[in-house]
């Protein structure tokens, strides 16, 4: 029988007061995601007990992006080895992409980025990106669950 983590459920405002009195008020917290096409910024903290199950971005009728998108991201991009074609634990794979972001121009956040789902020969899932400047560098920038 599986856990439903519902914050509806009246166990779980019991559990953040125990979690927040025991790690701090800012160590827990909720996540709503925001539209924004840059990954590291479509996403806001809130209180847990405001949120009632995870959302996505889209046109307020529940639409998914067309692209996958992890939940787990990286605070920062991490480099990868590999000139034309990434490795990480070995060569990737690609699966999905690619999806084209270039965002931020504006607020001097720029991204021009060419972001791909990819798996290891481990068979762990992947989002990497290339940077479109100049280099062309691969990023890890999260993992899929």
């Amino acid at each position: 029988r599986g856990l439903n983590f519902s914050v509806r459920q009246p166990r779980v405002p019991q559990l953040v007061e125990r979690l927040r009195a025991r790690l701090g008020t800012d160590a827990v917290y909720g996540i709503q995601a925001v539209p924004e096409h840059r990954p590291e910024s479509a996403w806001k903290k809130g209180d847990i007990l405001l949120f009632h199950g995870p959302t996505r971005a889209g046109n307020g009728k529940g639409e998914c992006p067309l692209f996958p998108r992890p939940l787990w991201l990286l605070a920062e991009p991490q480099p990868l080895d590999g000139g034309e074609h990434p490795r990480y634990e070995g060569r990737l794979e690609f699966e999905e992409g690619p999806e084209r972001i270039e965002s931020g121009w504006w607020d001097g956040r720029d991204v021009r980025r060419d972001y791909y789902v990819a798996r290891t020969a481990g068979g762990m899932r992947l989002w990497v990106f290339r940077e479109r400047r100049a280099e062309g560098h691969w990023f890890l920038h999260g993992v899929f669950g």
